[in-house]
């Protein structure tokens, strides 16, 4: 619905045109009239209530000619909330950009971050070959000395050994046997640093190609 301003200037405008009626003012008008007074905007509805209630002598047009229409502000303001959610978005597609501007640089976008995972599948199978090789070490040193400490019974059960000496006899197949294991140990650990250290071989035969296969049947 439409509305117009009423400005002091236009109060005072239509209080000297009721004023200067000279037909008698009744009271409902009086009221409406101050009703209308204290109105700062007003609309069609009370445009045409004060027309109707005020005498036919009185130039009411003239109060109407003055006022301006009021035009609603419908600028928009964004929420708090929704100017998170942009700045959020902005950012994020700033980054994008970037992205997309270093991906020839830097394709698998690694500067500046530490992957702890990048390695994760050779440090495993590294874990797992140092755990097999101590269970083994372990098993083939247990079983070297029982097959001292038991087998000797077995071999000279003359000898009727006590449990110190066949103790002794079980711990000299261990050690020999720890040492062995000991050696090949430190012997794969060295195998596997060169091979780590090594660059990768690049492939040196010709790249396959019918010119170079044409030449050929040629010569």
């Amino acid at each position: 619905m439409a509305q117009w301003n009423v400005s002091q200037a236009d109060k005072d405008l239509l209080r000297d045109l009721v004023a200067g009626s000279k037909e008698k003012i009744s009271p409902e008008t009086s009221k409406s009239c101050k009703e209308l007074y204290k109105k700062d905007v007003v609309t069609y509805k009370d445009l045409v209530n004060i027309k109707t209630k005020l005498p036919d002598d009185v130039p009411v047009f003239v109060f109407f000619d003055r006022l301006t229409l009021r035009h609603e502000d419908h600028t928009y303001r964004a929420s708090e909330e929704f100017r998170k959610r942009t700045d959020k978005l902005r950012i994020q597609q700033e980054q994008d950009s970037y992205k997309k501007l270093i991906r020839d640089i830097d394709p698998a976008q690694k500067y500046g971050r530490t992957d702890h995972m990048e390695n994760f599948g050779t440090e495993m199978r590294a874990v797992n070959r140092q755990m097999i090789s101590v269970i083994n070490v372990v098993i083939t040193v247990v079983g070297a000395f029982f097959f001292g400490f038991s087998g000797v019974t077995y071999a000279y059960p003359h000898m009727k050994l006590d449990l110190p000496t066949r103790f002794i006899i079980g711990l000299v197949p261990a050690t020999i046997v720890f040492f062995c294991d000991l050696y090949f140990v430190v012997k794969g650990m060295d195998m596997d640093e060169q091979t780590e250290s090594q660059p990768p071989k690049e492939a040196t035969g010709a790249t396959f190609s019918f010119k170079n296969m044409e030449a050929k049947k040629n010569d």
